[in-house]
């Protein structure tokens, strides 16, 4: 139910799955369900809900399979977001039962945005996978369910599965042309367990970048009291770096193109002892000396660089903040939402 872009994220994946005309849709739930089941009240979507334990990835799917039926099925996980082609249909596109028992979809990581880590698989010409650094598993497929039977446990992973059809040389993967956000990435809750703590919180950008400071600001301000967008007209960075210090928090946007100061400027920030969030595009290798550093999918089909991930980032790290706020950040919000009406500005 994280809102992105406005709306849940239940009904991004929902609007995904719409888009290839499955013959049915079912939604598994665990975690607090009767919110999820009021939601899709009168909905064309069916519900199961594993209770009263989690089954895991590949027991829930078997749990569901009297829903399902005994075709192949698309499975989605609900926390990312992908900007470009829909997944599912690329997917359905690929798919060749003849050769294969499942077919992921991969996401180069370069281009998998808020998710740390090398990958998971190695994928070969011919999209065979093994397990290995390469792409990361995007959290959608096409799968075969009838090896569900061969596992006896009753919660498991579906890497037990997976494992079966990596053995019998038949799961294979397909490379995602667009960008993809994981918004479920833990990573984001420290970075906003210190945003909330800051004495301070400096969004710094350059370019198109200054206006992304400006709209993280924006979403800062609902749940913190100090978030300043800089450099501002007329301002150079040095009267800001000389007033930065180690209770701060330096969001630094470094995406192409970037100044030619840009290392410099990142290493004066490092010498104030302030923490470092970096959000740069995907040709800018790991930098191990930021305490978050995300790298987001730029490229785009047409002339212009793509900031949709970054904004799907930005998204998740305001509303991480805000959710760690609780009480205080729900009488910020109701105190905004009265002055606004008090002052007619809405």
């Amino acid at each position: 139910m994280i809102p992105v872009a406005g709306k849940p994220l239940i009904d991004h994946a929902l609007d995904l799955a719409r888009g290839v005309a499955p013959r049915r849709i079912v939604v598994n739930l665990h975690y607090k369900p009767d919110a999820l089941l009021d939601h899709l009240a009168g909905r064309d979507v069916q519900t199961i809900v594993e209770q009263p334990d989690i089954l895991e990835t590949g027991g829930g799917l078997r749990n569901a399979l009297p829903l399902l039926g005994d075709r192949p099925v698309f499975t989605m996980n609900t926390d990312a977001i992908w900007a470009g082609p829909n997944p599912l249909s690329l997917l359905a596109d690929a798919w060749d039962p003849d050769r294969m028992d499942a077919l992921l979809m991969g996401v180069p990581v370069a281009q998998a945005v808020g998710h740390g880590g090398d990958g998971d698989f190695t994928m070969g010409t011919d999209g065979a996978l093994k397990r290995g650094p390469g792409v990361v598993y995007g959290g959608v497929q096409i799968i075969k369910t009838d090896l569900l039977e061969t596992i006896s446990e009753r919660a498991f992973s579906l890497n037990l599965l997976w494992d079966v059809m990596l053995d019998r040389g038949r799961m294979y993967g397909l490379s995602y042309p667009g960008g993809w956000c994981d918004v479920g990435q833990p990573a984001s809750i420290p970075l906003a367990e210190a945003l909330l703590a800051a004495r301070k919180v400096w969004g710094v950008g350059y370019r198109a970048s200054n206006s992304l400071a400006t709209y993280l600001q924006w979403q800062l301000l609902q749940a913190i009291d100090d978030a300043v967008p800089v450099p501002g007209g007329g301002q150079t960075m040095g009267e800001h770096v000389a007033r930065m210090t180690e209770r701060d928090v330096v969001v630094l946007f470094g995406l192409r193109r970037r100044i030619a100061g840009f290392d410099e400027l990142l290493a004066a920030i490092a010498a104030t002892g302030a923490e470092i969030a970096l959000i740069t595009d995907e040709g800018v290798a790991a930098n191990r000396g930021a305490g978050w550093h995300f790298r987001c999918a730029t490229r785009s089909s047409g002339p212009l660089f793509s900031h949709v991930s970054v904004m799907a980032l930005i998204n998740l790290i305001t509303n991480r903040t805000i959710e760690l706020a609780a009480d205080s950040g729900r009488q910020r919000l109701q105190s905004i939402e009265n002055y606004n009406d008090l002052l007619r500005e809405l």
